[in-house]
């Protein structure tokens, strides 16, 4: 059988046309360096840039970066600024419960349905649960932030 399938009637042979989108448009892989701080509260760390080639695109993004501090509380939080404004699209609290050192995976994923082709901010922040402690992120010389803009159409 050949020919174009132009409907979404299902066949036999089990095809039907494509829904569309899915489509990969671009990837990128930002570096973030080793941080640290002892502030209170949640601190800017570091930020990164990303330009859709396509307004109605989705960004998905994910971040696998490891923590350590010594009170074993901590979060990290990414915030956009694609509507003109920051804007909190991720964040994970971590917490061992205790007051010794602690180390640990606290990642993040997001979904950002943009509507923009200029250039989007993001920045990554940490949070300090305890005063005096410092807490430690991408513990390595960097951890690798992924990217990629996925077509809806």
């Amino acid at each position: 059988m050949s020919g174009i399938i132009t409907d979404n009637i299902g066949r036999a042979s089990g095809l039907i046309k494509s829904a569309g989108g899915g489509k990969i448009l671009q990837t990128k892989q930002e570096n973030i360096g080793a941080n640290s701080t002892d502030a209170t509260g949640w601190t800017e760390l570091d930020s990164f840039t990303f330009t859709p080639t396509v307004a109605t695109s989705i960004i998905y993004g994910w971040y696998s970066g490891g923590m350590f501090s010594n009170n074993g509380r901590w979060g990290l939080r990414l915030t956009t600024n694609s509507t003109g404004s920051d804007v909190v699209i991720a964040e994970n609290n971590y917490s061992m419960g205790g007051d010794n050192v602690n180390y640990g995976e606290c990642p993040l994923n997001w979904f950002e349905d943009h509507n923009v082709t200029s250039e989007i901010t993001y920045k990554l922040w940490a949070y300090d649960i305890n005063t005096g402690d410092t807490i430690y992120v991408s513990l390595n010389s960097f951890t690798p932030i992924l990217m990629m803009e996925v077509s809806t159409t």
